[in-house]
């Protein structure tokens, strides 16, 4: 049986996690893994869009889908995480390779839904420029959070 172990800590508000939740038999933070299924936040990724001038009526449907899409992003962490030796994601947790995959994951997921609608608009700047700045205005957005999540395991 699994058990929860939490600790005193600063709550992340903005994207629902705990920092210092673990389980206590695995080596990977719960925080982690809330990060994996929570980092489109919309109002950041409408932000995001905005900033890089992606169409504004696509918003609603990019938003959706990652939402739809966010799922995957545990199993394609796992499997590229096994891909690995030693796991990184098992006991010793490897923050630095870990930050790396779910960073990796997460773009592979937001890149496969935004590119969708490349050319769906005539004169939208969907771009691989554009793709790749919107994802990384959304994980500045998030990065304290992800670091003070990583930071906390042990």
């Amino acid at each position: 049986m699994k058990k929860l172990i939490v600790f005193a800590g600063l709550t992340l508000s903005f994207i629902g996690i705990h920092p210092l939740a673990l389980k206590a038999d695995d080596a990977l933070p719960i925080c982690y893994r809330q990060i994996q299924t929570s980092f489109f936040n919309p109002q950041l990724v409408i932000q995001a869009l905005g900033v890089y001038k992606i169409e504004q009526s696509l918003w609603r449907f990019i938003v959706n889908d990652l939402q739809n899409a966010v799922g995957q992003v545990p199993s394609l962490v796992q499997a590229e995480a096994q891909s690995l030796n030693p796991n990184p994601l098992a006991s010793p947790f490897n923050r630095d390779q870990a930050f790396k995959i779910l960073q990796r994951s997460l773009y592979k997921i937001y890149y496969g839904v935004v590119v969708k609608y490349q050319f769906r608009v005539g004169n939208s700047l969907i771009n691989n420029s554009s793709i790749q700045g919107s994802f990384n205005h959304i994980w500045l957005q998030q990065q304290a959070a992800i670091v003070n999540c990583l930071q906390s395991s042990p």
